[in-house]
């Protein structure tokens, strides 16, 4: 149990020497039979503290280790949706992608009646949905605001506000993804406080990074980059470095709020019907946008304008 605390810290806090100690304690541990909870429980932290460190072969092979043992269907699914995160972490697109459709379909055929923790992997499969498919999004909510089973007290994730900044996050995004602007920036500002308040740094920065999307205000994506110091090989931390360096970009200044949101997803690697999904736009819309974003880059395709931005990126 130990062990495991330890893990959950060091995967959402910096914590300078605790991560190897994690590792290492880990490691040294003879995983019998009647520590398989724990044992999972640990490989998944790992997964994520690894990942969050650039290391993202070593945080899915805990990812898949920790779904083989796997205490119930409800877990297998969570743990499907955390290679889907960690897969998009890595930039794996295609695996992200299929792994994602796979937890959703689980998600969608299980009843969720557990008063544990399982369910925050509903709340991460709405975010990476949301960017693909606002339909699944939005009946995933639905499922997770159905569970009719309360949390049970004697979690910590109970009795604090970290759950309610991990609802607040996953709703805003669904509702940024909607267009609903106001709803999603209330809810976004509000778990970036409170994320930031209990010293949850990588979340802080992605909340103030999808500010930074549904504003366009630079002050967000300042205050992302100063939240994220402390996991600089993460790929939040490689997102806002992208970003900033695509607000000096003359080019991608010139573009329209429209034509920069079309040209985000093509750059993520979504075809049109994809981003005409995920933006709610006509596909001849979106074809329309992005023509006039490679105009502005100066190519001709999509493959040169994905190389542009990525030699722009650094």
């Amino acid at each position: 149990t130990a062990t495991r605390c330890l893990v959950h810290l060091v995967r959402e806090i910096d914590s300078p020497g605790s991560f190897e100690f994690a590792v290492a304690a880990t490691q040294s541990i003879p995983w019998t039979q009647d520590l398989e909870r724990e044992r999972f429980l640990t490989f998944r932290g790992l997964a994520w503290a690894y990942a969050l460190r650039g290391s993202h072969e070593i945080a899915l092979r805990y990812a898949c280790s920790a779904r083989d043992i796997a205490p119930s269907r409800m877990w297998v699914t969570a743990c499907y949706a955390d290679q889907a995160y960690l897969a998009r972490m890595a930039r794996e697109d295609a695996s992200s992608n299929a792994l994602l459709r796979h937890a959703i379909a689980c998600a969608k055929e299980i009843e969720w009646i557990s008063p544990g923790e399982e369910r925050v992997a509903i709340l991460n499969l709405v975010e990476l949905a949301a960017d693909r498919d606002v339909e699944d999004a939005t009946r995933l909510l639905e499922i997770y605001d159905s569970i009719a089973v309360s949390l049970t007290p004697h979690l910590a994730l109970a009795r604090d506000r970290r759950l309610h900044a991990m609802e607040s996050y996953a709703r805003g995004t669904l509702f940024a993804a909607s267009g609903e602007r106001g709803p999603a920036i209330e809810l976004l500002q509000s778990s970036y406080s409170i994320f930031t308040s209990i010293g949850y740094a990588w979340r802080a920065a992605a909340a103030a990074l999808r500010l930074n999307a549904v504003t366009e205000e630079i002050s967000w994506l300042r205050l992302a980059a100063d939240a994220v110091q402390g996991f600089p090989e993460s790929s939040v931390a490689g997102e806002i470095r992208k970003k900033a360096s695509g607000v000096s970009d003359p080019r991608a200044a010139s573009l329209t709020p429209a034509q920069r949101r079309v040209y985000r997803l093509i750059c993520q690697g979504l075809p049109d019907k994809e981003i005409a999904a995920a933006l709610r736009l006509s596909p001849e819309t979106v074809k329309n946008h992005a023509a006039r974003v490679r105009v502005a880059f100066g190519v001709r395709s999509r493959a040169a304008l994905i190389a542009a931005a990525q030699r722009n990126a650094g």
